[in-house]
């Protein structure tokens, strides 16, 4: 059921990933991103970004870059 080439996506489908994880716990579950912002706010896997708030944790996963702040 969750045979999906993301793996943001995959994550997502097992429950492994969910909103108000911090950045340790995403990294500890994803392991390194492709990409991150300077500020922490931005995490890139593949074609997936994860955009992070003022206390590092998730608030939004997205197809698109998230508006640099």
């Amino acid at each position: 059921m969750c045979d999906i080439a993301s793996p943001i996506d995959k994550a997502e489908c097992l429950g492994e990933v969910r909103f108000g994880m911090t950045t340790n716990e995403i990294l500890a579950t994803l392991g390194r991103p492709d990409e991150m912002s300077e500020d922490g706010a931005m995490l890139r896997y593949g074609d997936r970004y994860l955009s992070l708030d003022e206390k590092s944790r998730l608030v939004a996963v997205t197809d698109s870059r998230p508006p640099a702040k």
